[in-house]
């Protein structure tokens, strides 16, 4: 069995070493998991509840909350701004957490990463692992990937020059496919 993987990062810059944790991701899989990066996500209207109404939400929306439900799992790549959530993440975020109840992020399994500055991202990962659980989904957080000026030693095609980051999303997926796996 094949278990598909949704990646996501909050970072829009073309260097971005977030999205080259995905790239190294996609490489490094092992057999069983499949992941597809969204890129789309900086086109998503900001999040309007005027919008957001049943068959009425943008297409965009539809599409993205869409491509969520379609997933088995959900990987978070993103930089740490002031403490948090990059603004595009946390839209994304907001359109597939709605409508409470009846969400796109309902079951899936979870995982979140970082690769920021000094701080290496430890507070949006920490808010990620927090909040997630509220959401019915199953968070994969060891060991944790938290790179602290990652862009000096991982490049946007997920090429690092530490091996230690292969390492640790090496036993990163092998534990997303484990908890994909039971039942």
């Amino acid at each position: 069995m094949t278990f598909h993987v949704l990646a996501l990062s909050g970072s829009l810059r073309s260097g971005s070493s977030n999205t080259g944790l995905i790239m190294m991701a996609q490489r490094l899989a092992p057999a069983g998991l499949q992941i597809e990066y969204f890129p789309d996500i900086a086109v998503l209207p900001y999040y309007n509840a005027d919008l957001d109404q049943p068959g009425a939400e943008p297409e965009s929306i539809a599409r993205f909350r869409q491509k969520v439900r379609d997933t088995d799992a959900v990987l978070f790549a993103t930089p740490e701004y002031n403490g948090h959530l990059p603004a595009v993440l946390k839209n994304a975020f907001d359109w597939v957490s709605k409508p409470n109840g009846a969400h796109a992020l309902t079951g899936k399994v979870v995982t979140s990463m970082s690769s920021a500055g000094g701080g290496g991202g430890g507070s949006v990962l920490k808010y990620l692992n927090t909040v997630l659980p509220f959401f019915g989904n199953t968070v994969v957080a060891e060991p944790v990937i938290e790179l602290k000026k990652g862009a000096e030693y991982l490049s946007a095609e997920g090429v690092s020059t530490d091996v230690s980051v292969e390492e640790l999303m090496t036993q990163r997926l092998a534990n997303l496919l484990a908890a994909l796996s039971t039942p």
